[in-house]
Parts: structure tokens; sequence; C-alpha cells
């Protein structure tokens, strides 16, 4: 599959965390909104049985990956105050050659990449309206609050993609991708939220080493089945509770079953090493996911970098 590193420039608040998952079912919303439903289910083909035509990974500060699941254990131990050291969520691309156990010292925190918070949320105050009447209701005033992320002023974040050229081509997924900047991603894009540009492509390998035993994920993923060493896997668990986009907002029961998956940045040590560049599978496709939409599929791939633990 072709990789690609996408850099991206936020032009709003967001209202749904830029997770791998959701960003890729947005394309394929916008796919079948430009080009039609046989695109669409076309590029869909055997995505349930691992022949997926694009992966989708979170988004990340420009240079940087997400600090892995490892335990403070495994680490040349450092000095400093620990709340302090377990602020320190990124590693640098540059720094990924080093040896694992001296990661510690290697990472940075928000404020060490940018002098900011890398996201804030904040509460946004909205009120019900009864859609059919235009009003707040019998009871008057009815106010909830919703949060934003808030992205650093001036901060690019970079987005990794596979792409299965077969199926379709680099400049079609980018052009999607920028549709979806265009348009908004995520919850509230109708009022503004979830605003991008696209500033840069590059065709770039995800990171690997010589010798690589160890995978460390890009965005969630469902590892069941992936025959992994479960005693040396590291991960923290993520749900999804989804909801269709586009068209299907409109219909009577949007939301899809939830789904359990290991998160962003999981350490994961497969049995025996493989040559793609992404662990996972695809769901979905059987009415898994939605009664109302019941050919629906979900990313749980995720792309992976592959090192080199000597500790293992």
């Amino acid at each position: 599959m072709q990789s690609l590193r996408i850099t991206i420039e936020p032009e709003s608040a967001f209202g749904t965390p830029l997770k791998g998952d959701t960003l890729f079912g947005q394309i394929c919303w916008m796919l079948f909104e430009t080009k039609g439903q046989q695109a669409l289910e076309n590029a869909l083909q055997g995505y349930t049985n691992n022949q997926p035509f694009l992966i989708c990974s979170d988004g990340f500060p420009s240079g940087y990956l997400p600090r892995p699941e490892y335990p403070l254990a495994i680490y040349n131990q450092i000095n400093g105050d620990r709340k302090q050291i377990k602020k320190r969520q990124w590693i640098s691309l540059d720094q990924l050659s080093q040896p694992v156990e001296t990661w510690l010292g290697l990472y940075q925190s928000d404020k060490d990449i940018i002098n900011h918070a890398f996201s804030e949320q904040h509460m946004q105050q909205h009120n019900s309206i009864n859609r059919k009447t235009g009003t707040t209701g019998e009871e008057g005033f009815a106010p909830y609050q919703m949060s934003q992320h808030w992205y650093a002023d001036g901060l690019k974040l970079d987005i990794w993609l596979l792409i299965d050229e077969q199926k379709l081509s680099t400049e079609t997924v980018i052009q999607l991708l920028e549709n979806v900047g265009a348009t908004g991603y995520g919850r509230d894009a109708s009022i503004g939220l979830g605003k991008f540009t696209v500033s840069d492509s590059i065709v770039e390998s995800l990171y690997k080493t010589e010798n690589a035993n160890t995978l460390i994920t890009l965005a969630p993923s469902v590892l069941s089945g992936q025959h992994v060493n479960t005693e040396k896997t590291y991960y923290s668990i993520f749900t999804r509770f989804g909801r269709h986009g586009g068209q299907a907002i409109a219909k009577q029961k949007p939301f899809k079953n939830p789904v359990l998956m290991a998160n962003t940045a999981a350490v994961v040590v497969p049995e025996k090493m493989h040559d793609q560049p992404y662990i996972g599978k695809g769901l979905g496709g059987s009415g898994e996911l939605s009664k109302v939409i019941p050919a629906t599929v979900q990313q749980a791939y995720a792309p992976c970098i592959k090192i080199h633990h000597q500790g293992l």
C-alpha cells in the first residue's frame, strides 16, 4: 500500500477528536457523495477480508508520534517529577531510531513542542429547540453544554494514510480529504466546527527498523484474531459509540452498535512479523454494526510503525 504523510492546519474548533476510524468514515461518505454509491462499493470490496482500500491514522503534532503504552518499568529511569514525566506524550520522528529503553528521556510534552497545550477543551452553551414548533418548548429556556476541542494557534497536524492505489488513486484520496476539511470533520460540522486545510502531502514510508519485533499503532484497532503475544502487548481500552454520518443522519436510528478497541499507541508484539504496514481488521458489512444500513463497515485497522525492542 502507498504510505502518505498528510499535514493539515485546523481552521476552527473540532467537535470530535481527530481519530483515524472517524476520519475513514467521513472519507467514505465523501466518496459516496462525490463519486456515487458504485464507487464506494468498489472501494470497499474485500474490506472485511484484509483488503482495505484506505487506512487512516489519528492526527498528531507535525513531526511527532504518540508515546506508546509501555509501562514505566521497561525504560531506563531518569530524574524528575513523576507527574511531569507522565505529561511527556510525544516522541519526535527523528528519535525513533534510539533504543526503546532510552525513550523516557526523549519524550516531549505539549509545551516542549509548541509552548502551549496541544489542544484545549472548552464547553459551548446550546439551547434545545423543538424542531416542529421552532421554539424552546413549553418549559422555555432549556440550555445544555457540548465540548469543543481547540488546537493551539499555528499548530500543524500529521495524518498518516495507507492507500491501495489499485482501488483508489492517491490524488483522489487527497481531494476527498480536502473536501472533508472544507465541509467540516465530526460533530457540529454544519455549524462551522472541524474545518481544516491540507497544507502538504508527502509519499513517506512508515518508520521501520531492522529486525523489527514490535508494532506501535497509530489509530484505534481490534486485535482479536491477530495472533499477538498477549503477555507482551500493552494497550488502553477505547469504546467507539459510532453514529452514521452524511445522509444517514436523517434516518430513524442513526446510532451504530458500540465497538471495543485497543486505543492508539498500543504496543503490539505479533507471534510472527509480517510485511503489511498495518494491523487489525475491518468490521461489519453484514448488519453487525447497523440495522439501518446493513452494509456499514468500521475501520478497526491501524497503521503501524515497526521497532526493535531488545528487552523482548
